[in-house]
């Protein structure tokens, strides 16, 4: 039941779409998460890399630290929490990748485009659940990116999502043609959600239960049959 606000960041190119987004977040505290370390030098200039090398220990720093502090990691999709105060804005920058070349070549070789948007849903849910760890949670999701931008505008792969998040995206784009039409800003948005505002609570709680979700399509049978296949191989490899 956490309350989320999708911000997609308006901008024709990629980098405009990041500038827009930095000007944003200038005074906010944010965790920023790329898919590949090249990308996370992007944002460098304005927010310290988690390199991993810091552990634990780099996360509590970023945990205990007060805005505008900045962390970009690169692929770490899962695995870190930043729950309640600890971080209440996330931004994605790109759509998610595999890390491994495993996975790259999974995605972006194999060209399985059921196993790529399923694999691509999953990543951005544990992404989104980075800062969202209760019900009681609240927050923003800036989203960078035309390809993202544009998988999660698409009914398609809503339907891979949780019916929550796909309310949620969809009252985001509603948002999004408020923000354009000139009726609200982002700014009184992410105010409202971040401060507890009666008015934001109100038009969230009225709009996000109107929203239809899509249930997921079922995989084929014969790609549930190679994922066991596959386990199977593994199993004594791994022995």
């Amino acid at each position: 039941d956490s309350q989320r606000l999708f911000i997609f960041a308006p901008g024709s190119t990629n980098e405009e779409q990041r500038e827009w987004t930095q000007d944003l977040i200038k005074l906010q505290k944010a965790c920023i998460i790329t898919p590949s370390k090249k990308h996370a030098g992007e944002w460098t200039d304005v927010a310290e890399l988690y390199d991993g090398v810091s552990g634990q220990a780099g996360v509590e720093k970023f945990k205990a630290a007060k805005a505008p502090q900045k962390m970009v990691m690169a692929a770490r999709y899962d695995g870190i929490d930043l729950p309640g105060d600890a971080c209440r804005l996330l931004v994605l920058d790109g759509i998610p990748a595999g890390s491994f070349a495993i996975e790259r070549f999974i995605d972006q070789s194999l060209h399985l485009s059921n196993t790529r948007v399923s694999t691509t849903a999953i990543r951005l849910t544990q992404a989104i659940g980075r800062i969202f760890r209760s019900n009681t949670d609240h927050g923003v999701v800036v989203l960078c990116g035309t390809e993202l931008q544009n998988w999660l505008r698409n009914p398609t792969h809503q339907a891979f999502l949780p019916d929550l998040l796909q309310r949620q995206v969809q009252l985001g784009i509603q948002l999004r043609d408020s923000v354009e039409a000139g009726e609200v800003t982002y700014e009184d948005l992410i105010g409202g959600i971040l401060t507890g505002d009666r008015e934001w609570d109100r038009i969230y709680k009225d709009a996000v239960g109107d929203y239809d979700t899509a249930n997921r399509p079922a995989p084929p049978q014969w790609l549930v049959e190679t994922a066991g296949r596959e386990g199977a191989a593994f199993l004594p490899l791994w022995q």
